[in-house]
């Protein structure tokens, strides 16, 4: 008991001595961060910027409801408020001295681009994607055609943003898929001992070493029909390639989600949350799982 006692007035001291005192914290600590208002007003002048850019683009296309003379005078005043407010807002992160976010930003804001072009681009640009113009084979960029046509005459910027979509709905589809599957087999390993963890991470091992083309191409051979009758032909596609490249990329998501519960299951807040008496799917959902 004394030596209990001695043990617990040490932890008590040491705690003590390392909560910091009022007066060794600086005023400075306590002020309010200015960079979660500037992040607010550089995203808001950067989306101005973005719809001033893409009104000016809709005004040059030849579906606008503008006149041909109207066509090239209209977006003039787009493109220069959107010089000015991106002039503004380099100058706005220059003050407050946001280097991380005027590095990244503009990576974030082409990939928000061309997500918004393949979603709303096919209802702006409504050209057919398989309209067929030997007249027009193999032309270069003009209003009619701004990216061009193939070699059977067809416009490749409709295929392109109509293409996006298929790419884009695959990619997220398949993302999803990942992670749903890595995060659930990452979980049942983490929180598992003994033969479990070891039965999951050779399934792991296993779907790691499987060579993916021809896999690929084996699925393809032995499923395509049996999809296409059952879903429709671009159904049926559309899910074997979501399931097959889902099913090969959940390896690296469940080894990460397995070596964050072995690290999180020690950690004091579940262990008291596991001493209240909480069940292990309680642990994993209110504590670990989110911050894994």
């Amino acid at each position: 008991v004394g030596e209990r006692r001695v043990l617990s007035r040490c932890a008590n001291e040491v705690k003590a001595a390392a909560r910091p005192r009022e007066e060794d914290v600086e005023i400075g600590e306590l002020a309010p961060n200015p960079r979660k208002p500037a992040l607010r007003v550089s995203w808001g002048l950067h989306l101005i910027a973005i719809a001033a850019l893409a009104l000016g683009l809709w005004a040059l296309l030849p579906a606008s409801p503008f006149a041909s003379w109207t066509r090239w005078l209209l977006p003039l005043p787009f493109f220069m408020t959107a010089v000015v407010l991106l002039y503004m807002e380099q100058k706005w992160a220059e003050d407050v001295n946001l280097a991380f976010f005027k590095t990244n930003v503009w990576v974030g804001f082409a990939v928000l681009l061309m997500v918004l072009a393949v979603i709303v681009g096919p209802m702006v640009w409504k050209v057919a994607i398989n309209d067929i113009d030997f007249k027009a084979t193999l032309q270069g960029p003009s209003l009619e055609h701004p990216m061009g046509t193939d070699d059977l005459g067809q416009d490749l910027l409709a295929r392109m943003l109509y293409g996006g979509r298929i790419s884009l709905a695959v990619g997220l589809a398949a993302m999803a898929m990942a992670i749903v599957v890595g995060v659930t087999v990452g979980a049942l390993a983490g929180m598992s001992r003994g033969s479990v963890d070891a039965a999951l991470m050779w399934l792991t091992d296993l779907f790691l070493s499987l060579p993916q083309l021809p896999l690929l191409l084996l699925l393809i051979y032995l499923f395509r029909d049996t999809l296409k009758s059952a879903f429709g032909p671009e159904v049926g596609i559309f899910i074997m390639i979501v399931l097959v490249i889902g099913g090969f990329r959940w390896m690296p998501v469940a080894r990460l989600v397995r070596a964050q519960f072995f690290s999180l299951r020690e950690k004091e807040f579940v262990e008291a949350a596991r001493a209240l008496g909480a069940s292990v799917p309680r642990q994993v959902l209110r504590h670990i799982l989110p911050n894994s």
